[in-house]
């Protein structure tokens, strides 16, 4: 007789298993924009977070998806892939807070380091994916204003790349 549990079976394994095939998706129409020279959109974002940088005392602006993907990141940050996966861990506490209906809403995560750093991740409001705005500075600083403007014009041409009209390029 044999005990045990069929994980795979389990709603928890199966959301992740869908969730892994849209990523390899969203991977791979990266990879072929990338190719075909299609980064307008990219370069208009990145210049963007590059003047938000430059009002505040930040040192790196990352935006990315609820995959951990880089949408658009700012120059001067070269681990954006650590603030990405901050992200995803960002993305996983705060949905399993809100399912526990342990709070309503997490409007965004900060983490300070010993030495003054300073990471921020915050939720992009209102629209109809999620995308995080992930802010870093080497010292402790005021962000909040800085992270609002952003996600205010930065989400307007998110919403309008990936918004109703758009939404298989990140579903399918």
């Amino acid at each position: 007789m044999a005990y045990g549990v069929d994980i795979e079976s389990s709603s928890y394994y199966q959301k992740e298993a869908a969730r892994a095939t849209r990523i390899e998706g969203v991977i791979e129409r990266d990879k072929t924009e990338k190719k075909s020279g299609r980064s307008e959109f990219s370069a208009l974002i990145t210049s963007l977070l590059e003047e938000f940088l430059d009002l505040g005392k930040l040192d790196g602006l990352t935006i990315v998806t609820d995959e951990g993907l880089v949408v658009a990141q700012t120059c001067s940050f070269n681990d954006a892939d650590v603030m990405a996966a901050i992200g995803s861990v960002f993305e996983y506490v705060a949905q399993r807070a809100e399912d526990a209906k342990i709070v309503s809403i997490v409007d965004e995560m900060v983490i300070k380091g010993f030495d003054g750093e300073l990471a921020v991740v915050r939720y992009f409001p209102n629209l109809e994916h999620r995308f995080f705005l992930m802010a870093y500075a080497r010292q402790s600083c005021a962000y909040r204003k800085v992270t609002n403007l952003v996600l205010k014009r930065c989400g307007q041409l998110l919403e309008k790349r990936f918004g109703t009209n758009n939404a298989p390029e990140l579903d399918s």
